[in-house]
């Protein structure tokens, strides 16, 4: 039962209407890069040690993974047509066993979990960009694709944005940059999705 109404989630979402799914992803997105613009500028250089367990962190990793992983299961599901549809339940059979197995066996758990989330979101905002003709579609779109790569470093290898943020920590310009471009990725997201022609 529990199995099916994660199964069916999705699918009602999308239902609801995507004219309310794409702007409201795409500003949740937005959101996300404000609150890592400010932590970045203002927090970040005195509260490094904390931000750093935070990439490590198992109980919000897991909390996010969970996310999407179901998001990725209704994706896989998606693409099991025909014959191949008999599969479905394994694939949401796999959500919890991943999960715990996660839990056990990968570190950098939230960075990695965060990673999958912005990939997500990327592939998601793209397709809807197109679907919705929204103004400056390749400047939206290179947004996304940038936050996309950000999430692929962060799946494949978080020790890198440890480091990243260790730099930006020493260097108040570099910083001060990131959390500019972070503000600019954020104006993005949160408004052209609103002037949607579609």
């Amino acid at each position: 039962m529990i199995a099916s109404f994660f199964a069916e989630l999705p699918g009602y979402i999308a239902r609801c209407g995507s004219v309310v799914y794409f702007p409201l992803l795409s500003v949740v997105l937005g959101l996300l890069c404000v609150g890592l613009a400010w932590w970045v500028s203002c927090r970040l250089a005195r509260h490094l040690p904390s931000s750093l367990a935070c990439l490590r962190s198992q109980p919000a990793g897991l909390a996010l993974g969970l996310v999407c992983l179901v998001w990725s299961a209704h994706h896989a599901c998606v693409m099991l047509e025909g014959g191949l549809a008999r599969f479905h339940a394994y694939v949401w059979m796999l959500v919890p066993i991943i999960a715990v197995l996660s839990w056990f066996f990968l570190d950098f758990l939230f960075a990695r979990a965060a990673g999958g989330f912005f990939i997500l979101c990327a592939n998601a905002l793209i397709y809807c960009a197109f679907v919705h003709d929204i103004p400056c579609r390749p400047w939206y779109s290179a947004v996304c694709l940038a936050l996309g790569v950000l999430g692929l470093f962060a799946v494949g290898a978080p020790w890198r944005i440890r480091a990243l943020l260790q730099a930006a920590a020493k260097r108040p310009t570099w910083a001060k940059a990131g959390a500019a471009l972070l503000v600019v990725f954020a104006a993005t997201l949160m408004v052209l999705p609103m002037l949607a022609r579609q």
